[in-house]
């Protein structure tokens, strides 16, 4: 089956499966937008210094500098997280609370996933990089997440906002932003991750039908 393809009808019918169904069609699409943005982060190598032997024009800098992390890592490192809650909820669809469904807690969703799904070891494998305690995260996030002083659970307050919710605690995203070569590695990384992500949904849904 062609991914996160839908019909009319399914779009519309309110029964669980289809419900379900939809959840990974939102998820895909959160995918695909990552996946595009960083196929242009890899290949314009995260640049934010260019070197010149003449003088650079604020306009062509913005051009040359606009794939790089600190001027999109937020919104994109949002949309994947946002992504992966989706496809989390697509398979728990049909086990969730009304509640369990409104919130943001990855950890808890993970958590859920695994006992349910403990045969979907490559899913598995790749949500955890992203979605566990901050010692056993991927490393560019587990900085990120203990210099906050949270965790991946807060992501939807942390890569949408400035400050926390009662205006109390500046946020600092500044282990996201300039990461140069590092940066690109870590891109790299999700960017395999995300297609993964993908190609192992469709394989569950093609054993669903």
């Amino acid at each position: 089956m062609a991914l996160f393809n839908y019909t009319e009808k399914t779009m519309f019918n309110n029964n669980k499966s289809d419900k379900q169904y939809l959840y990974f069609v939102l998820a895909g699409k959160y995918f695909n937008l990552v996946e595009n943005v960083l196929e242009e982060i890899t290949k314009w190598g995260n640049a934010h210094i260019i070197i010149s032997n003449y003088p650079i024009p604020d306009s062509e800098f913005d051009e040359k500098t606009k794939w790089s992390d600190y001027n999109i890592i937020e919104p994109l490192l949002f949309n994947f997280f946002h992504g992966i809650e989706l496809s989390l909820k697509g398979f728990l669809k049909p086990h969730l609370s009304l509640n369990d469904r409104k919130n943001h807690d990855l950890l808890s969703l993970i958590e859920s996933f695994v006992k349910r799904y403990p045969d979907q070891l490559e899913l598995i494998k790749i949500y955890k990089k992203y979605i566990n305690t901050n010692s056993n995260l991927i490393e560019t996030l587990s900085t990120f997440f203990t210099n906050n002083n949270t965790n991946v659970s807060k992501y939807y307050e942390l890569l949408r906002y400035p400050e926390n919710m009662i205006e109390t605690e500046l946020f600092n995203t500044n282990d996201l932003r300039y990461l140069g070569e590092k940066g690109s590695d870590f891109f790299t990384e999700v960017l395999s991750d995300v297609k993964n992500i993908k190609k192992e949904i469709v394989k569950y849904l093609d054993s669903e039908n």
